[in-house]
């Protein structure tokens, strides 16, 4: 099929739904709440152009109803294109704020939903169109959350731009420079680049950081956006690869639009490449350079926002938006797991302090540091009063993995507190013990929520039980606090990232009661595609039940009632939130498809 042609199936499919755009469509499944809210895609190759896409509980207006879900491949009905609008769609959370989107085309129709479902994505070598989503807007349209940057710490740096006009570097010297330190005004961590002695001449510019995800080989890539380019044809969105050698130096490349594929090779050769030498740093005081000290053994590895070698922890702080190093100094206590240590941002700022480390389980630490850090050394940085709080940050190993199994086997359900019409079910795999599955539903009806956890250890403490876990859908970590009843009955509550221990399960947690022994499972073998290394994505935002405000705003209460269903718009008397967006949905499909059919 011509470009020519395959552009105009797909209008003929958008202009046939203009007789059937008032039906409705029973939706058979959800979109998880971190996939939800409102994205921008390029939406030509030609030109740089982007186009609106929102994503609900149960729809993507401008592609359909959410109808079966395998794994990360959603098959969506598209009641606007009538009984030709099946089609599989492959959702990759890259980051809080980067979703890639692969479908066998925007153009493709199909008339069953076998036929759609042949063509969803079960390996990474299956041919797609490949889509890159940038979230603009979080569920109920509060701003996205700040991401780290991965690209951290003052350079100088070289520019070259390959226009194919000429062969000169535009900045060969190293007086340009970079730094990442977090502007608080701004909407999210960013980088400033201050390029001086350039051909074009002296200029500004800051770019936002998105997120950051795997990459081919050692490679990683990099999603910007560039606020100061808008409504004048430059990509806005930007999406580069780059990668760090052992000297520290920074190689980063951007594609030539806000794709990751136009004119972008590798880290080394694209559109813009840049060339990042870091700037010398102070010489660390005496009392750090001539230290012995070195973390624990149990600790040396790579964790989820930490990194242990030797006498140096490198800790990413999400929550600051900033690097820390911290070195251990004088003599560690080895029965109050606590050590002296020096740490220093990636901005300068630096302080002696204390760290308190606590090893839960082989996949699972904790740490926290002392409320009084001082410009000085002094002996008395580890005191018990500079740690009055039990205020950990845990983390989860990535490296050197151990199975873990879960606390609980069998199957147990219960009912969702405060909601006596939802239900909930927890499962364990009886092949992969560390496996445990969570389903919410109405009690007599539809599935709302499934997740899937790997239990990466667990541990009691003041008669609760803490579970620490790997969200296998979405790749987030969550920490769970449960109290054992008996063989039959727990009670289960979220403790957010870093388990906190002022949860209490028996306070509004979910009492679920067994069952049933553990069965075979018959969950979809469909591996799970999260395509996040979470050094760089380590907020979770899905949760059982939780009494604190989340950061993610969702469409309804946290498992706590049902997201707005079909039955009540037909009470209504209305057409669905889907409907609605008819005139928008056509505009946008017609855009799309014809990007397709140039592709």
């Amino acid at each position: 099929m011509s470009a020519a042609q395959g552009f105009t199936f797909s209008l003929i499919c958008v202009l046939v739904s203009l007789h059937s755009h008032l039906l409705t469509c029973d939706a058979l499944c959800y979109f998880p709440t971190e996939l939800q809210g409102e994205f921008l895609m390029q939406s030509s190759k030609s030109e740089i152009q982007y186009s609106s896409i929102n994503i609900t509980a149960d729809a993507i207006p401008i592609w359909g109803m959410c109808h079966r879900r395998i794994g990360n491949n959603y098959i969506l009905l598209d009641n606007f294109i009538g009984d030709n609008g099946i089609r599989c769609f492959h959702f990759t959370l890259k980051s809080k704020n980067i979703l890639v989107v692969r479908t066998e085309g925007l153009g493709e129709c199909y008339t069953s939903v076998g036929a759609a479902e042949a063509t969803c994505l079960h390996s990474k070598d299956y041919q797609t169109t490949e889509l890159l989503l940038f979230k603009e807007r979080d569920v109920g349209g509060e701003e996205i959350s700040k991401s780290f940057c991965p690209v951290h710490g003052k350079f100088s740096f070289r520019y070259n731009l390959d226009d194919g006009i000429e062969d000169k570097e535009e900045c060969s010297n190293s007086l340009s420079v970079m730094d990442s330190c977090p502007i608080p005004t701004q909407p999210s961590s960013s980088v400033s680049l201050h390029f001086q002695g350039c051909s074009f001449g002296d200029t500004n510019m800051t770019f936002h950081c998105l997120g950051d995800w795997e990459g081919p080989g050692n490679q990683r890539y990099v999603a910007f956006l560039n606020p100061s380019e808008a409504n004048n044809g430059k990509p806005r969105y930007r999406c580069a690869l780059y990668h760090t050698d052992r000297s520290g130096k920074v190689y980063l490349a951007f594609s030539s639009d806000s794709s990751c594929t136009s004119n972008l090779h590798n880290s080394t050769s694209g559109y813009e490449t840049m060339v990042l030498t870091p700037l010398k740093e102070e010489e660390y005081p005496p009392k750090v350079l001539m230290s012995a000290c070195k973390f624990p053994e149990w600790m040396q590895g790579t964790w989820v926002n930490l990194n242990v070698k030797g006498q140096i922890m490198s800790f990413a702080d999400h929550s600051l938006l900033k690097m820390f190093q911290i070195l251990c100094i004088g003599t560690p206590n080895p029965a109050t797991n606590k050590f002296p240590v020096f740490i220093r941002d990636e901005c300068g700022g630096e302080a002696y302090n204390c760290i308190w480390i606590e090893k839960r389980a082989d996949n699972v630490l904790e740490f926290q540091l002392g409320l009084s850090p001082s410009v000085t050394y002094n002996e008395s940085l580890c005191i018990d009063s500079n740690f009055p709080h039990r205020n950990w940050i845990t983390q989860g190993r990535l490296d050197k993995l151990d199975e873990s199994p879960c606390p609980i086997t069998g199957e147990y359900t219960g009912l969702i507190p405060d909601n006596s019409g939802l239900c909930a079910k927890l499962s364990s795999d009886c092949k992969s013990k560390e496996i445990m599955y969570y389903t919410m539903s109405e009690c007599e009806s539809d599935i709302y929520e499934e997740r899937d956890y790997r239990c990466l250890g667990q541990w009691e403490e003041n008669g609760l039980m803490y579970t620490y876990t790997q969200r296998r859908d979405i790749g987030t970590y969550e920490c769970f606090v449960g109290s054992i009843i008996s063989e039959t009955e727990i009670y289960i509550k979220e403790a957010g990232e870093d388990c906190a221990r002022s949860v209490n399960p028996h306070n509004r947690g979910m009492k679920l009661t067994n069952k049933g022994k553990c069965t075979d499972s018959q969950h979809n073998p469909v591996p799970w595609d999260t395509g996040i290394r979470q050094t760089t994505y380590p907020h979770p935002t899905g949760m059982w039940h939780s009494t604190r405000p989340p950061y993610v705003t969702k469409p309804w209460k946290p498992i706590t009632a049902p997201p707005r269903i079909r039955n009540e718009v037909a009470k209504a008397g209305s057409i669905s939130s889907y409907a609605s967006n008819v005139v928008i949905a056509v505009s946008a499909s017609v855009l799309f498809v014809f990007y397709t059919s140039l592709s």
